[in-house]
């Protein structure tokens, strides 16, 4: 445990070493949801309520969108692919080290670093427009709350992980990352919320990953889930995060032998 905890602490010295490469970052993880409060503002001029959500609701929606997307490990398939393609893979196969431990502890500190930088202009525009954005009243709220970030970490982690495992098949995945980004923008709803979606799309969505990441937590915090929707949830989540377990330890022991022989 210690090894890891070593290398969250030197990615976080590496990232305040490149500190204005990650205040740009920021600042780009930060106008998507501005951009798309001013373009939503406009669906609010002859109505009260849009897809179940008022404006002020909207408001805290892509708030909290922003603050968790800046800190979901969303570039794990383009480190991996990186890595693999030039060789760099395996000096990490000598070290006494979990590969995917290694990239979880890594992209841990370095999202750390970025969610300090972000929490300023998150706390200063929500201060500024009054939003309110937090529906939790008790401890046991906020234990769940956790869990659900936490799980939503591990879901887009090991997403990103299975997505980056192709590469010790297909040279170039920027194809293949562009889709999961794509599928994660809609269905995962950083883009619009999933409830402004047909329902036969929300339908499909509900047994798929996507959701978990950022629509979850985002409804428990604004008091739209019940407590069959939590638990719902939760058994969905557990089932992806083993299918994704399963499907990455198959792919690195099949990928392993693919990229030995190749001479790498």
């Amino acid at each position: 445990m210690s090894k890891y905890l070593q290398v969250i602490r030197i990615k976080i010295t590496d990232a305040f070493y490149h500190r204005a490469r990650a205040f740009i970052w920021v600042l780009n993880d930060f106008i998507v949801p501005v951009s798309m409060i001013a373009v939503t503002s406009h669906f609010y001029v002859n109505r009260v309520t849009l897809g179940g959500y008022t404006q002020s609701n909207l408001l805290a929606y892509y708030m909290l969108a922003g603050l968790f997307s800046a800190f979901m490990p969303t570039d794990v398939d383009n480190e991996i692919s990186n890595e693999i393609s030039t060789g760099d893979l395996s000096g990490y196969l000598l070290k006494p080290l979990s590969y995917i431990k290694y990239q979880l502890a890594s992209f841990f500190g370095w999202k750390i670093f970025k969610l300090i930088l972000y929490l300023p202009f998150f706390i200063a525009f929500t201060a500024l427009f009054n939003i309110n954005l937090v529906n939790i009243a008790t401890i046991n709220q906020l234990a769940v709350l956790l869990l659900l970030i936490g799980i939503s970490f591990t879901v887009t982690y090991l997403l990103s992980y299975t997505f980056g495992l192709v590469s010790f098949w297909v040279t170039e995945i920027g194809g293949i990352k562009t889709l999961r980004e794509v599928l994660v923008l809609l269905l995962g709803g950083q883009v619009i919320p999933v409830t402004f979606m047909p329902d036969w799309i929300n339908h499909i969505n509900q047994f798929l990953p996507f959701r978990y990441i950022l629509v979850f937590p985002i409804d428990f915090i604004q008091g739209k889930l019940t407590q069959a929707n939590l638990l719902n949830g939760l058994l969905i989540e557990t089932i992806w995060i083993i299918v994704f377990f399963l499907t990455i330890k198959y792919l690195w022991c099949k990928g392993i032998v693919e990229y030995s022989a190749v001479g790498n």
